[in-house]
């Protein structure tokens, strides 16, 4: 079992890892679990590095009718919150294993206003007590089911209850607060203007100084994420992105905003929620939600993800289509969503027509 943290942000304690185990005599014997580590969550086969740890719990030999205990907490000890004096959490309740008991304690400022999701999950208790200064929130289950894992299956959220924590009213808010964010990060300079002309030269068409843009940030920077503190959210500056040629989604994409703004394209950066990861309630709103960033053009009406070496410009990655996304205008503050990505057929599906109920021939038989 992974507990994730912050080194230097973040603290855990395991406080109690147990088997449980029924004896031949009908006893329940009871185990410590003395395995543990320390594990970096940085996943350098897709080209991204984090700042993220975790520690590991190992429960060996376990046995089928066994059960185990895990009791631990995450104490934010840092002064400073880099993400300002916001909050916001997604915990999936389901998971692959059963869980006799689930509970989720938070303990907070009693000024501070939370927002919550209402978890699909029979039998969830929820308690709200104060405690001085502060109010401490409580959710409690038992006996969650297990969540059956299937090929090509819709995302977690999709088919496990889950619990949505944020300290955001609004969507607005989420906007207001993640264009200040990247702002700063949108400034062009000398070198930003001289690339998006020499890749447009001799272009004259809207369609055809996207395609030629989109390609460059594909082809000519590489995919890598240093996904180190506020970086987790906030893109790295566009003239660093182009002048050391790589960087990872939100990257990608707000330097594919600056070189269309330098060409007069209106643009928009998007964050998603990846298909794989699932569909989540429109509230409360947060930026915990999601896990890919794409480019919007609206006078073309076409996404464009620059992550997508292998796909044209008229060709969303699946994972892109249908997920939930909300956009910031690359060049004004302005506020788009929440929303779907379109669900569009690309060159490389086939399509085709059926009817239902299928039609039955004279003297046939319809099995």
């Amino acid at each position: 079992m992974l507990v994730r943290y912050l080194p230097g942000e973040q603290e855990v304690e395991i406080r109690e890892a147990r088997i449980f185990r029924r004896t031949a005599a009908g006893e329940i014997e009871v185990s410590q679990v003395s395995g543990r580590d320390d594990r970096d969550l940085s996943e350098p086969w897709y080209g991204l590095y984090y700042d993220a740890r975790a520690e590991v719990v190992t429960f060996e030999n376990l046995r089928a009718g066994d059960v185990i205990e895990v009791q631990y907490t995450v104490a934010d000890v840092s002064y400073q919150n880099d993400m300002a004096d916001t909050f916001g959490e997604l915990t999936v309740i389901g998971d692959v294993l059963p869980k006799r008991s689930w509970d989720y304690t938070l303990i907070a400022p009693a000024q501070r206003s939370f927002y919550f999701n209402q978890p699909r999950l029979p039998g969830l208790s929820r308690q709200v007590e104060r405690q001085g200064d502060d109010v401490v929130y409580r959710w409690a289950a038992s006996n969650v089911a297990r969540v059956d894992i299937e090929p090509a299956m819709p995302g977690l959220t999709e088919v496990a209850p889950y619990l949505h924590i944020s300290t955001y009213q609004s969507w607005q808010e989420v906007g207001r607060w993640y264009w200040n964010l990247v702002l700063d990060q949108l400034q062009s300079d000398s070198t930003i203007k001289q690339v998006a002309a020499q890749v447009t030269a001799g272009l004259h068409g809207d369609a055809d100084k996207v395609r030629a843009l989109h390609r460059f940030v594909i082809e000519k920077t590489r995919y890598v994420g240093l996904e180190f503190g506020i970086h987790g959210y906030k893109p790295y500056p566009v003239s660093q992105v182009l002048l050391r040629r790589f960087g990872d989604c939100k990257d990608k994409a707000l330097l594919l905003v600056a070189l269309l703004r330098e060409q007069g394209i209106e643009s928009e950066l998007v964050l998603l929620r990846s298909r794989r990861a699932g569909l989540v309630d429109s509230q409360p709103a947060s930026l915990a939600i999601f896990d890919h960033a794409i480019t919007y053009v609206p006078r073309l009406d076409l996404y464009l993800d620059s992550t997508a070496e292998f796909a044209g410009m008229s060709e969303l990655p699946s994972q892109d289509q249908g997920s939930w996304s909300c956009a910031w205008v690359g060049a004004k503050p302005r506020w788009r969503g929440p929303r779907c990505c379109p669900l569009r057929p690309t060159a490389l599906c086939v399509s085709g027509k059926s009817r239902w109920p299928p039609t039955v021939a004279h003297g046939s038989t319809r099995r």
